[in-house]
């Protein structure tokens, strides 16, 4: 479930942030969401009849509040707007817990002082290198990949070719075994009906 799907929506960034964590005085409460990109005109507004991006910037806003030890965000970037996504990362390079970031937007990635973790293949391993690296080693990987299935596409269409070739060749003598046997017919016929025709000739003599 996303965290800003379980904000009250009755009540008002300014109201929540207040009583949820004892912050006072309503000054306090509007810094905080305005360092999370929420316009001033929007922190009394119903946090219900916000937009998506702003019910977002009202959840990170109040997470912060909350000051968790380790926190882990799984693909935060997903639905947010531009702005929130600069107030999120401003957030994230500005938090001392620990953080745990499932992502693949790259510019989030690019952005923050982060270890890159790889889950791949049943197996989860720190990347060594920055990045870029890392995006270049994707990138290889998958062109690797693509000349491996082109590899295989082209075996595949000589096995065809040679199958029906091989196919062709089973039919041509299949079919001069036929024209063998019926020439060698036409001959047994041939000589039968001149030897009847010679036995006719021998008895009429």
């Amino acid at each position: 479930q996303h965290f800003e799907e379980l904000l009250p929506l009755d009540r008002d960034g300014v109201d929540y942030l207040m009583n949820e964590y004892n912050i006072s005085p309503p000054d306090r409460a509007r810094a905080v969401l305005g360092q999370f990109g929420l316009p001033g005109a929007s922190h009394y507004t119903k946090i219900g009849n916000l937009s998506g991006g702003q019910k977002a910037r009202v959840a990170f806003a109040a997470l912060q509040m909350s000051r968790p030890h380790i926190t882990v965000l799984d693909e935060p970037t997903n639905h947010l707007d531009i702005e929130s996504v600069e107030a999120l990362t401003t957030a994230i390079s500005n938090y001392d817990g620990g953080l745990v970031l499932v992502t693949h937007d790259a510019r989030l990635i690019t952005e923050i002082d982060c270890e890159i973790w790889v889950c791949d293949e049943g197996t989860c391993y720190r990347f060594e290198k920055d990045f870029d690296a890392y995006r270049d080693k994707v990138l290889t990987a998958r062109q690797q990949r693509e000349e491996e299935v082109e590899r295989m596409e082209e075996q595949r269409r000589k096995d065809k070719a040679a199958k029906r070739e091989k196919h062709l060749a089973l039919l041509k003598k299949e079919a001069e075994e036929k024209a063998k046997q019926a020439a060698e017919e036409a001959a047994k016929q041939t000589a039968t009906q001149a030897a009847e025709s010679n036995g006719k000739k021998q008895d009429d003599e």
